[in-house]
């Protein structure tokens, strides 16, 4: 099996002191990510949950234009049907978030790599470049287009899952990176200001046509 797209979806607190929207997960060797904006220059953000089970922090990103917070979190093995996320912040604050799951991932040291990006410099074209550590990997990203640009959309070699609320949107590269090479993920808009965080995912680990899969 290799890493397949499994669904996203999304929700928006204006203003809120949690986020909760449901997510739907199928399919078997399942890695859940979250991405999450908040319009606010602290870090509010202490923690999110799917089925009440608490996600990893990737990272944080703090926008270099207007000092806001952008997250990605990641669970390995999520249960599966429809279950609810929970952001959740200290404060009361807008809180935007998608949640995106991908099926025939490696089932432990997820993501494989990440990275951030941010710039006060405007355009109508941004991207994301990373290099997977392990071959056959998926690059995932949330990003976050200022000004809540409804025109949105995928460059190439890239798909977008969703664009929550005109804040925060899921991309992903559609397809195995393979050899290992660094992948770039592209998105357009009406000229806005970015920010994103991005990550790779790894496929279970194969010696000699068997399939080695940690639990």
């Amino acid at each position: 099996m290799a890493i397949a797209y499994g669904g996203v979806s999304g929700g928006a607190a204006t203003p809120g002191t949690s986020l909760t929207f449901s997510h739907t997960t199928t399919g078997d060797e399942r890695v859940l990510f979250v991405g999450v904006y908040i319009a606010s220059t602290s870090d509010l953000v202490s923690g999110v949950t799917y089925n009440g089970v608490g996600l990893t922090r990737v990272l944080a990103q703090q926008s270099s234009f207007d000092s806001h917070y952008q997250y990605m979190y990641i669970l390995v093995n999520p249960a599966s049907g429809a279950n609810n996320v929970v952001v959740s912040a200290s404060s009361s604050v807008n809180i935007y978030a998608t949640a995106a799951h991908y099926t025939g991932a490696k089932q432990t040291g997820q993501p494989d790599n990440q990275g951030s990006h941010t710039s006060t410099v405007a355009s109508t074209t941004w991207s994301d470049t990373l290099t997977p550590v392990a071959n056959n990997c998926w690059m995932v990203a949330s990003v976050r287009p200022d000004y809540g640009r409804s025109d949105t959309a995928a460059g190439s070699g890239t798909t977008m899952r969703l664009l929550q609320s005109n804040s925060i949107a899921w991309f992903d590269s559609n397809a195995a990176i393979t050899p290992v090479a660094a992948k770039t993920l592209n998105y357009t808009a009406t000229i806005t200001r970015w920010t994103s965080i991005y990550a790779t995912l790894a496929p279970p680990v194969v010696y000699s046509g068997h399939r080695v899969t940690m639990i």
